[in-house]
């Protein structure tokens, strides 16, 4: 058996510095649960009363301003707002800002500053005002530690983690300083947030590709099943927008029921912040057992999966709650860093590669009538049986073959991937011109390009003749 062969560096024989993030939840205690609340009003407040009063500058320039042009009045710093900012906090009524933290207000002044820069760029839109319970959160900089088992934030003191040992500790210290902490909230949790830099010194090997059936591994993603591999294996979909779905919408509706500004109200919101934060949760866990069982525990030298467009996809009123509570982009961005850590290839199919259509078994015939709701169907040409999404996961491994070189050799008669013979039983519609078994492995962006390639095979097939 012919087999094609490819280098691939595992990893790299030098210490790789890589920018990791975290998020953990936090034990607060009442003090400083009530301190965290505080801190995002300050955040909230400085925000809003900053871009109240800009806004007024803002309207009023433009009314000066010829054409209905975008004018782009001096609206100040940051660093100019944040004294302005401490004059504020000294006014009467707002003693209990002198109790938080400085970098919240400073902070958020800071994000309005990024947001007005957006906008005036023509890359973001006009600043809005934060509201109440939309975004519970704020920055904290300067003395930010963190430990094994805890978390030092500045007005806080030291906050317990709920889980340990997140981040390696050098031997003899107790904490290593952080440059930036986020303290959000999500219903009636808090958790924090950070980035640190973490050394990775992995093994370097050479691995050489083979046409072995665990070394090129076609994955297709669909929303019934969330993963189906090209040898059978299926990672179930825990559907978990849609199991919580009846839940939502009875408590949606005892909000709806309740007098605002009632106690029983706000039970009810954060009841329905703590669901959408289990199904948030859920998505997240789902996708990294999803690509660790891809990544480790198979340990293919070359996954191939399919490029989706799930914004495209969600345009469909009837798929797009499954879309994206399938959650791909998640899927997609975890399997890069994953087999970046690990040293597997990933390879992504083009957008207009027809791998559930085609048959994976003979390769001569394409139906191009398949739906949605066609789960099987059986080629005319060679019988075989098809399960679509087995089908199109094995179609994606031959792409990864056609990669490796075997596109133009005879292999085994399961990977039906032939060079030049000619197909006994040319495409309906087609007339009578033959095509090629391997066109299937062909991919381009465009239809021009498809056309081209396909006259080019044609006059090939005719000079052999």
């Amino acid at each position: 058996m012919l087999t094609a062969k490819i280098s691939v560096h595992r990893a790299f024989s030098f210490s790789m510095i890589q920018q990791c993030g975290r998020k953990i939840e936090l034990r607060l205690n009442k003090e400083q649960e009530r301190k965290c609340f505080r801190s995002c009003a300050a955040a909230r407040r400085a925000y809003n009363w900053k871009l109240a009063e800009q806004n007024k500058a803002y309207k009023l320039a433009k009314a000066y301003t010829p054409d209905g042009q975008n004018p782009k009045c001096k609206l100040g710093t940051p660093i100019s707002w944040h004294k302005e900012w401490v004059e504020y906090k000294h006014m009467e009524g707002n003693e209990w800002l002198m109790e938080l933290s400085k970098c919240c207000g400073q902070e958020a002044l800071r994000d309005l500053g990024t947001a007005w820069q957006k906008f005036f760029k023509g890359t973001g839109k006009h600043p809005q005002f934060h509201k109440f319970g939309e975004l519970d959160s704020f920055r904290l900089t300067g003395s930010v530690y963190i430990g094994r088992d805890f978390v030092q934030l500045p007005s806080l003191g030291r906050v317990k983690l709920k889980e340990k040992n997140y981040i390696a500790i050098p031997d003899g210290a107790d904490k290593v300083p952080i440059s930036m902490a986020t303290v959000s909230r999500q219903g009636s949790h808090w958790y924090v947030s950070f980035a640190y830099k973490t050394n990775i010194i992995p093994l370097y090997e050479n691995v050489e590709i083979t046409d072995d059936e665990y070394d090129v591994v076609g994955v297709d993603l669909g929303v019934k099943d969330l993963a189906i591999t090209s040898y059978g294996e299926v990672i179930a979909n825990p559907k978990s927008y849609k199991k919580h779905l009846q839940r939502l919408k009875r408590w949606q509706r005892k909000i709806s029921r309740r007098k605002k500004g009632s106690k029983n109200r706000k039970k009810a919101i954060r009841k329905v912040a703590d669901l959408h934060r289990r199904i948030t949760n859920i998505r997240i866990n789902s996708a990294h057992q999803c690509t660790t069982s891809l990544t480790r525990k198979l340990a293919p030298k070359m996954l191939v999966i399919e490029s989706l467009k799930p914004k495209n996809m969600s345009r469909n009123r009837k798929l797009a709650g499954a879309v994206l509570d399938a959650n791909f982009n998640r899927i997609a961005t975890q399997l890069e860093y994953k087999c970046k850590w690990l040293g597997i290839r990933l390879v992504k199919a083009p957008q207009f590669y027809a791998s559930s259509q085609y048959c994976s078994e003979c390769g001569c015939y394409r139906k191009e009538d398949l739906k949605l709701t066609d789960r099987e169907w059986t080629c005319p040409h060679c019988g075989c049986h098809h399960d679509r999404d087995v089908n199109a996961a094995r179609n994606l491994r031959f792409y990864g073959l056609w990669l490796l070189g075997y596109a133009n050799q005879q292999t085994a008669a399961s990977y039906a991937v032939a060079a030049c013979p000619v197909d006994e039983c040319p495409r309906e519609g087609s007339g009578s011109e033959p095509r090629p078994k391997d066109l299937r492995l062909q991919f381009f962006e465009t239809q021009e390009q498809c056309r081209s390639l396909k006259q080019e095979i044609t006059s090939s097939i005719r000079h052999c003749a």
